[in-house]
């Protein structure tokens, strides 16, 4: 095993266990979890938008449609750039005369609803969204994907996907099969807040295969404190 990955492994089992490195009690890395820039999410409840905690970059305009038959549901730790759209109910029908919402009068629909949505629009934890990249309704992004900035996403986007264009299609995946699985079984975006202040430093520093592997040998997962 090369040096620098025994000296990453042993740093991160000092962080769980409490050891001291290099002199200095290790607990003093959770005074940065005040730090760690974890964002609180400003905006008010707004009606079909649901969005997890700490995901950031989000404003009242980033929404059209959405409401309760058409939700649109945002998981944690999400990044979202700037001028980045989720689409709800924004579907006008094609196959009549016009595709003018006609019934849309003095800004009330008469006569049934014009615009009409595909199903919720669903987005994991962990998903980082590129500037003015749009997001059409129904459809699904898993956890950990990225999408590239300006890209149309019109289907279904799976987990630690790389997706680019219009329409937004996959160009690869950030991790090898067997470690998105590992990652998905981790969920360390339920982790609370104190613990990732813990584990900040092998998160943001370690690749995710050398990670796993020094987590996971007692089976931790950090779990067990997911509600602090």
């Amino acid at each position: 095993m090369p040096l620098q990955i025994c000296k990453s492994l042993n740093a991160f089992q000092a962080l769980i266990t409490g050891q001291v490195l290099g002199g200095k009690p290790v607990g003093l890395l959770r005074g940065l979890r005040i730090k760690l820039g974890l964002k609180k999410n400003p905006l008010p409840p707004l009606p079909g938008v649901e969005i997890g905690r700490h995901t950031y970059g989000l404003v009242k305009t980033s929404f059209w449609g959405a409401h309760e038959k058409s939700p649109i549901r945002i998981g944690s730790f999400c990044s979202v750039g700037p001028g980045v759209l989720f689409l709800g109910a924004a579907e006008h029908r094609i196959d009549t005369v016009s595709s003018y919402p006609l019934r849309l009068v003095d800004g009330k629909i008469r006569n049934g609803a014009e615009a009409f949505s595909k199903g919720p629009t669903t987005v994991g934890h962990d998903v980082w969204f590129g500037a003015r990249s749009i997001i059409l309704g129904g459809v699904t992004i898993g956890n950990g994907a990225v999408i590239g900035a300006g890209s149309i996403v019109t289907r279904n986007i799976p987990a630690y996907a790389v997706a680019v264009g219009n329409p937004a299609r996959v160009i690869r995946y950030r991790f090898a099969p067997d470690v998105i699985e590992r990652l998905q079984a981790l969920e360390w975006w339920e982790w609370s807040d104190d613990l990732i202040g813990e584990r900040v430093a092998i998160l943001t520093a370690m690749n995710a295969e050398h990670f796993l592997d020094a987590l996971e040998p007692d089976g931790s997962s950090g779990r067990q404190d997911s509600q602090g």
